[in-house]
């Protein structure tokens, strides 16, 4: 199927044009949403498979400060990864919050968790106040990111645990590596991680994989910031396990 959705705006600030009260699980295959900035879809329980999915011109316009709960959001998990799929040039205005909660981050996607990993995708020149392109906001992300590309994406913020212009997970694992991807000038305000930001650990290390001009005014980590996460009553993750093979990093700062 292909299914296009054009200049989707809504009728009230901050809501979305549609709105699902339950899950979406089947798969979505060759769907266009073209915003005009506003944000598109809200599903209140799981969505399935995402793939063949384009979205460009969305997010949070000025004045919607609901918002910047993300193009997508997600108030459950992703259960079918995302695959071959392009966000581009969705901009969240940073302008209307202070320090948002972990509900109004990430540009593209926001959701609780995602399995199923992010294959053959690209998210490039996407905008957020915080938390990235894509934010996971209460679970990590299962099957690793292959094949895909963060190119050119920013968050303005300088806010500790949510700096990276690319994925941020903010509690939990990124299982099953970095594997023949691309992340290349992709900027973050502050925190930890231009590129991409994990409280957790990374499972499966990275390989064939590049790191090119990813940059953080205020914080550490040009590239990949692995942190700990502080869960039942203690500090753990932060590791990065499988090593780093046949990769490239360059001129992050």
């Amino acid at each position: 199927a292909n299914i296009i959705f054009t200049g989707t705006a809504s009728s009230v600030a901050g809501r979305p044009a549609y709105n699902l009260n339950g899950s979406l699980q089947d798969e979505q295959p060759n769907v266009t949403l073209t915003g005009d900035g506003s944000r598109i879809l809200t599903v209140s329980g799981g969505l399935g498979r995402i793939d063949g999915l384009c979205v460009v011109n969305s997010g949070g316009a000025a004045g919607d400060a609901l918002a910047t709960r993300g193009t997508i959001y997600v108030n459950g998990q992703i259960t079918g990864g995302i695959h071959n799929s392009i966000f581009e040039n969705n901009k969240d205005d940073a302008t209307n919050h202070a320090v948002p909660s972990q509900n109004y981050r990430g540009v593209v996607i926001n959701a609780l968790g995602l399995s199923g990993g992010i294959n053959n995708t690209i998210f490039q020149n996407n905008e957020a106040a915080l938390g990235g392109a894509v934010y996971l906001r209460g679970g990590g992300l299962a099957g690793g990111i292959n094949n895909s590309q963060f190119i050119d994406n920013t968050t303005l913020y300088n806010f500790d645990s949510y700096g990276a212009a690319g994925l941020t997970i903010y509690q939990g694992d990124l299982d099953g590596g970095i594997n023949s991807s691309l992340f290349k000038n992709n900027a973050a305000a502050g925190g930890e991680g231009g590129a991409i930001r994990i409280r957790g650990n990374l499972k499966g290390g990275i390989t064939d994989s590049e790191f090119i001009g990813n940059t953080i005014a205020n914080g550490n980590g040009g590239a990949l910031g692995i942190t700990a996460n502080y869960t039942g009553g203690a500090w753990v993750g932060g590791n990065l396990e499988g090593g780093i093979s046949n990769s490239t990093f360059s001129a992050n700062e």
